[in-house]
C-alpha cells in the first residue's frame, strides 16, 4: 500500500496545486491528442518572463502551441510542482510571468475647522503584497503549415491611408517554413494573393486553404513600412 500511495504522490499534489485549481483549457484536448508531436519524450522546460506576451509569440513561432494557462493570486509554488502538473496535462514548455503588485497605506482626508482639507494621520491601511501569478502550458507540434504565418484583423486605428480598409496583418512568422523563406515579416500587411484583395485575416485563410496541392508559387501584395510591394513566396 505505501508503494502504491509513493506512486501516486505526484498525481497528488499537481491536481491539488494552485497551478491546477486555477487551470483553464484553450484548446479543445481532442485536438491537442491528435496533433503530431516529437516521437522522443521530451523533459518539461520552464521558463520565466517579463514579457509574457511576447514570448508566447516567439514560442509559437518555433512550432509550440499554446493549449492551456493558469493565473492565481498569492506565493508562488515550487518549480517540481508546477513540473508535475504540467507533465500531467501533457505540456513541454510553460511560460510563468509573476508580478507584484503593492497595495501602499493611505489615510483618509478631513477637514479643519475652517473647511480646508487636510489629510488625516489615521487611519492607515497596512502595506500587503500581492503576486500575481500566469502559467501558459505549451507543446511543439512537428505539423508543418502549409504557409506559416499567424494573422490578426487590422485595427480600427491601423485602417489609414498608408494600410487601406482591408487586409490581414502578420502577427508572426513561424520559423522553417515557405512564409519565412520568402521573407515575410511581422507587422507586413497582406492586402492581395494572386490578385485577389484579401478582405480579414479569416478570408486570408480560407484563400489558402483553397490552394490547390501543386501550386508552387504564391504572388501576395503587401504593405511594409507604409510602402506597397509584390513578394512571391514559393512553397
Amino acid at each position: 500500500m505505501r508503494l502504491i500511495l509513493l506512486a501516486f504522490l505526484p498525481f497528488l499534489v499537481a491536481c491539488s496545486s494552485l497551478y491546477s485549481r486555477s487551470y483553464t483549457q484553450i484548446t479543445d484536448p481532442l485536438t491537442i491528442a491528435q496533433a503530431p508531436k516529437a516521437s522522443t519524450a521530451q523533459v518539461v522546460i520552464v521558463t520565466r518572463t517579463e514579457n509574457l506576451q511576447r514570448d508566447v509569440k516567439r514560442m509559437q513561432a518555433k512550432m509550440y502551441v499554446p493549449f492551456g494557462y493558469s493565473r492565481f493570486s498569492g506565493e508562488p509554488e515550487s518549480d517540481a510542482v508546477l513540473v508535475a502538473f504540467a507533465e500531467r496535462i501533457g505540456a513541454t514548455t510553460v511560460l510563468v510571468s509573476s508580478s507584484l503588485n503593492l497595495n501602499m497605506p493611505y489615510a483618509r482626508p478631513g477637514l479643519k475647522s475652517d473647511g480646508t482639507s487636510v489629510r488625516a494621520a489615521a487611519p492607515q491601511e497596512s502595506v500587503q503584497d500581492k503576486f500575481e501569478h500566469v502559467a501558459v502550458f505549451m507543446v511543439q507540434t512537428i505539423r508543418k503549415p502549409r504557409l506559416g504565418v499567424e494573422m490578426r484583423d487590422l485595427r480600427d486605428d491601423e485602417r489609414n491611408s498608408s494600410l487601406g480598409v482591408q487586409g490581414a496583418l502578420i502577427e508572426f512568422v513561424m520559423e522553417d517554413t515557405p512564409a519565412s523563406r520568402g521573407k515575410l515579416l511581422a507587422g507586413d500587411v497582406i492586402v492581395e494573393v494572386k490578385g485577389t484583395a484579401v478582405r480579414n485575416a479569416a478570408h486570408f485563410q480560407k484563400i489558402i486553404e483553397l490552394l490547390p496541392s501543386e501550386e508552387l508559387k504564391l504572388p501576395l501584395t503587401l504593405i511594409r513600412d507604409g510602402s506597397r510591394r509584390q513578394i512571391d513566396v514559393t512553397f
